[in-house]
């Protein structure tokens, strides 16, 4: 299985535009943290680093919890 290069590159990006929009309290930066589970799931599968395979989807539902409770509150 090839994994493009800058893959890590490209999950720090998401992440770190993620955290400015959560910060600036604009709900949809969660979604930034969700789609960025996607690069992380490839990473991890493709270095067979099992054990953040939890990880991923114990950020998944915390991303998904808080991205609706921020929905609800506005």
């Amino acid at each position: 299985m090839a994994i493009p290069y800058h893959l890590d590159w490209v999950s720090c990006t998401i992440g770190l535009v993620g955290f400015y929009f959560v910060g600036r309290k604009l709900w949809w930066g969660w979604l930034f943290h969700i789609a960025n589970l996607i690069p992380l799931t490839i990473i991890n599968a493709h270095y067979k680093l099992w054990g953040f395979m939890p990880m991923n989807a114990i950020l998944l539902v915390l991303y998904y919890k808080n991205l609706r409770d921020w929905r609800v509150q506005r």
